[in-house]
């Protein structure tokens, strides 16, 4: 706001007149008498006044010198009144402040008890001068008022005097109160002011930051509100003030130049939801616009005083903040609304039939749980002016925004501009009034959009707004020229000339691009989306651009901002890019830099620059614009200042060149380049270059004596720092004289050399030492020094550059092994067997290996959530998949990275997600089918969460989707063969899935397939490690007449291989140790290799699990105890390691039948899941496990595959049992696949006694296990 005149003449009134103003009205108080005296200045034949004290009498006004004048006595209060000048009733020109009585608009004086001491003050020459003004009393100032302790009090004047040289930089508000020695109480008087570099503060050099601060940083987890069941999207996010002051205190504004922020409203908002204005969706209050209490922080925000600390926090930073305040309603829930509905207009709702939005501005509803304030009610209008000083002043704002300007009385912001005038502007201060009249453009014709510019200047002037957002401009050339690009940059020139000229003069206008009214800058100036303009997640909304030409726009339209005249508006989030549709789309909450991607941070790094430019530039700030070139895609102009010139060049076409500049202007933004006077300018590109630039040379000091030792040719300025050398000492200066004198610093000619020398390298610790040398030549080399570190290839850190071990290996576990523990069938680590179902297809644990879940399933699919240390059943479910067990065949699971949801991907690409904690079905999505165009039946799929997540990965055989874990909608999708298994980096930035061969790479932010690795050795099982360093890969399936099948291992970054296993078994599973060191890899039968007779040689039956060095694929340990002893073993289905790398889990399923020799063998399958756990006090043996090798080792307890023939070297024609092995036929036992020689004929007695054994035990055992599994469930 500006200085009142009236102000700053009070001082020299006090001391010339009687009658002292009392408040920036009109009438002031005689305080000889005590009355209040009206005037009015012109020329007229009589002159009247009549007033709310009397509507039945009026009061003569005598004239003298031009001004007529009358008194009349009154008591402290508020008063309607008019002047009658010759007979006409008229406003009080000399007053702006208005006001209704009996619903006719009349001046109101605000009367002050002529009793009560005032206060005056203003600063001149850095001295705050405050004068003590007495009531009628005359009595001086009882004491000094707090603030003024350091001040000098003159009793003459009645003045004290601060020094204001002697306060710190910044804002300081002092509130002065004192009683006189009668004890009547002064009126409080307030005096804000600023001192050092910010006093010099015009709104003109504001570059402001509008924040939504539920959408900004969430600083504070403590505030976060409850969901409200809004719509995606219009509902809290919790953003809040803490959040603003962190990013205050990072320094982050300084770096974007910004040094004022707007934040949207901080009173307590409505709690539940309210209809959109489409009549369908429900939106919550987050925006702070429905408010429901007057002089209440909204505790989702934060406290008042988390508030108080960020506005210190922004103040001492050199930032001023700008309030945001509603004007024209509140929220139903209001208490005013509820106690005073005599306040609030009952009208229709904008916009509907007969309740236009012009016509039934002032009286009608935006939607019906806003009630619509009536202005023309004293009490309502100024309740709601004393609440706006109560914000101002309670948390030491300096400036406020104007909500829906053009939808209330008039007299609303002419008396609110004036009653912040009086408070806040006692000094000079001025307190920026903002305001929101949302107008049009109406067509290239000037005279079309007066009335736009009419409106919007109705509410700007001495008494009124200090400017508005220039909604004419944005219509006129965003959407126009930046976004859809269907004008050009003379129409550009025109209307910025415009807005120059239009509005009322002094104004300081706010030009933006962007606000949180209207879709984002980057999503409309985005050629790759039609979604632009919607609002609602059902209708499409815009993604990220993926398109350079969307951030050169963006730049195109910031760098015009920036540099054209007003105070710009920059909507945070777009300084980087933010995209977004429309309300409530364009309010994502604020993404930080690490979530950037490049041209978003390129993009920041432009406008930030640009911003500090303005920032330091006292022409880009209040500079006059003047055309200079314009074409269709080319302009420039200049922004001229007395002490300062730019020219600022904006190019949306070709790269092009420009005569017109000189070479002492330079370029300060920008990668043009001038020379000889012209300038290249570079497509796409936005210019800055300042006009006969002074450039500042800063001095270089350094010694600048060319004598001295130390001489500096690039010094400037001696420093006093020369030095200079001693007096010289003769000698022999040459090093291969035999009298050489290191000490000599000068040739006296004395030097002697050796007769014929022999050069060669003479030192004895070199590789080429010459012993026949006598004089060394440089030549010598030695060997090189030891590389230190971890030489051990088992150890975590081993380091295969190392020549010398340091003795630094570190180790996850060493010198011991994995163990089963089949017995107690209870605790930790004993085994879960089914009951009820017949095979186990997959086991996980949760993120912390306090659970683990898994599919069981026997003609139905079962998940079941199970308490790791104790095998409890703690949720299951079978719901979400048809009677028919075929349909709906389930194949993988995975727990969500927080633990609460567990989700299933079944043949028919159904993806049931449960609740973990209930096993309630939550959701179901479907993908493509498995098996669609399959005749075969599919056996193996997976599904995997990315690390935050909000996307499932699924590799489904006949393609590879991902989709949104929210709602189900696919994201991506890419079809091909043989896709069986994916798996997230742990950066969630790309992944990899296998298909047709490959192992293909899917980078996230590019959305697409960015690498295709085809192998030879067909991988159909993926896995990233979990330091994202490494990929493994192994063959799945069991098919394949004499396959040989691999598992790799490859550097992530160079894609190198690092090793490479061949096995004849296919893998089933593979599980990474934590930390990334070992891999463990399951396979369902034995390793098979061949005798140097050709024969078969099986080291031993059943399933096993080999554990690896994941840096060189040694050995650490073998598994082959896979069940407990009463079990022979079927297959492995699965395998996971626990997260605190202490035990390995896998799930399987077993046979519980037995050998008869005499004829068929009984059996029955049930699922188990068995545990290894770490025993350090074992070891690892490798060799060969087979007794009936002629090498068995027996105190081997992992095969190292080195068993020999059972036949020696006899040559046999084992032609069935080799084409079984090598068709894949999985070998129930060793002898079955032996030949019948290799038997002893003691084989079937031998067999019935461990039948009769077994069956002994076995009894027992199914009595105690179904007992325990029935008490355990």
């Amino acid at each position: 706001m500006r200085n009142q005149v009236a102000v700053a003449m009070l001082f020299l009134t006090v001391l010339l007149l009687p009658m002292v103003p009392v408040t920036a009205d009109n009438p002031d108080i005689d305080y000889d008498d005590g009355q209040t005296v009206f005037t009015w200045s012109g020329t007229a034949s009589t002159v009247e006044l009549i007033g709310e004290w009397n509507w039945s009498e009026t009061s003569s006004l005598t004239e003298q010198n031009g001004i007529w004048s009358t008194t009349i006595s009154l008591v402290e209060g508020l008063y309607c009144y008019k002047l009658i000048v010759d007979g006409e009733y008229i406003f009080d020109p000399a007053n702006p402040y208005r006001g209704y009585c009996d619903d006719i608009e009349n001046s109101v004086v605000r009367v002050k008890d002529s009793v009560r001491p005032n206060f005056a003050s203003e600063i001149i020459n850095q001295q705050l001068i405050v004068s003590f003004l007495p009531g009628t009393s005359g009595a001086g100032p009882d004491g000094i008022p707090s603030g003024l302790e350091a001040a000098v009090w003159d009793e003459a004047s009645m003045t004290w005097t601060l020094d204001l040289a002697d306060l710190s930089d910044g804002k300081h508000t002092l509130d002065l109160t004192i009683n006189d020695t009668n004890g009547n109480v002064a009126y409080d008087h307030l005096v804000p002011f600023w001192t050092g570099p910010q006093s010099d503060f015009s709104w003109e050099d504001s570059l402001i930051y509008m924040i939504m601060t539920d959408r900004y940083i969430n600083g504070n987890t403590s505030n976060d509100p409850s969901p409200t069941g809004a719509a995606a999207g219009a509902d809290w996010m919790g953003g809040d003030i803490e959040g603003v002051t962190s990013k205050i205190q990072s320094g982050y504004f300084a770096e974007l130049g910004v040094n004022v922020l707007w934040l949207t409203p901080f009173n307590t908002n409505a709690q539940g939801t309210g209809i959109a204005g489409d009549g369908v969706h429900d939106v919550a209050a987050y925006h702070g616009y429905w408010p429901v209490e007057p002089r209440q922080v909204d505790p989702r925000l934060g406290t008042a005083e988390q508030l108080k600390t960020m506005v210190d926090a922004a103040h001492e930073s050199g930032i001023r903040v700008m309030m945001d305040y509603v004007v024209n309603h509140v929220h139903q829930d209001h208490t005013y609304y509820q106690d005073n509905p005599e306040w609030f207009n009952q009208g229709c709702i904008c916009g509907t039939t007969d309740c236009d939005w012009t016509e039934r501005r002032l009286d009608c509803q935006f939607t019906s749980y806003m009630p619509d304030v009536n202005w023309k009610i004293r009490e309502a209008s100024e309740q709601f002016i004393e609440d706006a000083l109560w914000w101002l002043e309670e948390f030491d704002f300096d400036g406020a925004r104007i909500d829906a300007v053009k939808h209330v009385e008039d007299l609303a912001i002419t008396n609110l501009a004036t009653r912040i005038n009086e408070r806040f502007e006692t000094v000079g201060t001025d307190y920026y009034l903002k305001g929101e009249t949302a107008m049009g453009w109406s067509g290239d014709n000037l005279a079309d959009n007066q009335y736009q510019y009419d409106t919007i200047n109705r509410y700007i002037g001495e008494n009124s707004l200090d400017g508005q957002a220039d909604f004419v401009l944005y219509h006129a050339v965003v959407d126009n020229v930046f976004t859809q690009g269907a004008r050009d940059y003379q129409h550009l020139d025109y209307w910025t000339s415009r807005s120059q000229d239009q509005y009322v003069e002094g104004a300081t206008m706010v030009p933006y691009v962007g606000s949180h009214d209207v879709p984002r800058i980057a999503s409309r100036a985005d050629t790759g989306t039609g979604d632009a303009n919607n609002q609602w997640q059902e209708q499409g909304l815009p993604g990220q651009p993926g398109d350079e030409s969307t951030y050169q726009a963006v730049l195109q339209a910031y760098g015009w901002l920036f540099t054209t005249p007003g105070a710009p508006l920059l909507y945070y989030g777009d300084e980087y890019g933010e995209y977004g549709g429309a309300d409530p789309d364009n309010r994502h909450i604020y993404r930080d830099s690490s979530n950037w991607n490049d041209r978003e941070s390129g993009l920041f790094e432009n406008i930030s620059t640009l911003g500090k430019l303005r920032f330091e530039s006292i022409a880009l700030k209040q500079g006059t614009y003047s055309s200079k070139y314009a074409t269709p895609d080319m302009l420039i102009y200049d922004m001229s200042h007395a002490e300062q010139n730019m020219s600022i060049i904006l190019n949306r076409g070709a790269q092009t060149s420009y005569s017109g500049f000189s070479d002492s202007d330079l370029v300060r933004f920008g990668e043009s380049e001038i020379i000889s006077g012209t300038i290249s300018i570079p497509a796409n590109s936005v210019t800055v270059v300042e006009l006969n630039a002074q450039i500042i040379h800063q001095p270089v000091f350094g010694c600048t004596d060319a004598t001295a030792t130390n001489y500096d040719p690039d010094a400037t300025e001696d420093d006093g720092s020369c030095q200079y050398p001693a007096e010289p000492v003769l000698g022999c200066t040459d090093t291969t004289a035999t009298n050489y004198d290191p000490t000599a610093t000068e040739d006296d000619g004395s030097c002697q050399y050796p007769v014929e020398p022999v050069l060669g390298c003479t030192n004895t610790t070199a590789i080429n030492y010459d012993s026949a040398a006598t004089e060394d030549d440089g030549s010598c080399e030695y060997p090189p020094a030891p590389v230190l570190g971890c030489t051990d290839n088992y150890a975590l850190n081993y380091d295969s550059n190392a020549t010398g071990d340091d003795g630094s290996c570190e180790f996850l576990i060493s010198g011991g092994r994995f163990v089963s523990a089949e017995f107690p069938l209870f605790g930790t680590y004993s085994p879960h067997v089914t009951t009820g179902h017949e095979e186990i297809i997959q086991v996980r644990f949760n993120s912390d290996g306090s659970k683990y879940a898994t599919i069981e399933r026997d003609g139905i699919n079962e998940l079941q959530i199970r308490d790791t240390a104790t095998k409890q059943l703690l949720a299951n479910s079978t719901a979400g998949f048809d009677s028919e067990f075929t349909l709906s065949f389930a194949l993988d699971l995975d727990w969500s990275p927080d633990d609460q949801t567990v989700a299933l991907l079944s043949h028919n690409g159904s993806i049931n997600l449960y609740n973990a904690e209930t096993g309630e079905l939550t959701n179901q999505f479907q993908s493509p089918s498995l098996a669609s165009g399959y005749s075969i039946f599919v056996d193996h799929a997976e599904i995997e969460f990315n690390p935050n997540g909000s996307i499932i990965a699924i590799a489904g055989l006949t393609h590879f989707v991902l989709m949104n874990s929210t709602s189900g909608e696919i994201m991506y999708q890419h079809n091909g063969s043989s896709i069986l298994s994916v798996s997230w980096h742990p950066s969630g930035n790309k992944l990899v899935f296998t298909g047709s061969g490959s192992l293909n790479f899917y980078d996230v932010d590019a959305q697409e397939i960015v690498s295709t690795s085809t192998e030879t050795n067909y991988f159909s099982k993926v896995a990233y490690s979990p330091d994202g360093q490494m990929i493994v890969g192994c063959y799945l399936h069991n098919s394949g007449p004499g396959l040989i099948r691999s598992t790799t291992v490859f550097n992530e970054t160079s894609g190198e291989v690092m090793w490479t296993k061949v096995t004849t078994p296919p893998c089933r599973d593979i599980a990474w140790s934590p930390d990334s060191s070992l891999i463990a890899i399951a396979y369902n039968w034995a390793p098979e290799h061949r005798d140097e007779n050709g024969h078969p040689v099986f080291d031993y039956n059943g399933p096993y699990v080999d554990v690896l060095v994941s840096s060189n694929g040694s050995y650490f340990d073998q598994l082959n105890s896979i069940c407990m002893s009463i079990y022979h073993c079927a297959s492995i289905t699965s395998l996971d390691w626990h997260p605190d790398s202490q035990s390995i889990i896998a799930g399987g399923n077993y046979d519980l039948g037995f050998t008869n020799p005499f004829g068929p063998s009984l059996n029955a399958v049930v699922g188990v899941v068995s545990s290894w756990y770490f025993d350090p006090s074992l070891e690892a043996i490798f060799g060969c496990m087979d007794e009936k090798s002629s090498n068995y080792d027996p105190l081997a307890n992992a095969s190292d595959y080195s068993c020999l023939s059972y036949y020696g070297t006899t040559q046999t024609g084992d032609s069935n049992n080799q084409n079984d092995s090598e068709n894949g036929i999985t070998p129930v036992n060793v002898d079955e696949l032996l030949d019948d020689g290799s038997r002893t004929q003691t084989d079937p007695i031998i067999q019935w006694i461990r039948n009769i054994l077994f069956i002994a035990v076995c009894v027992g055992f199914v009595i105690f296990l179904v007992g325990a599994n029935k008490y355990r469930r």
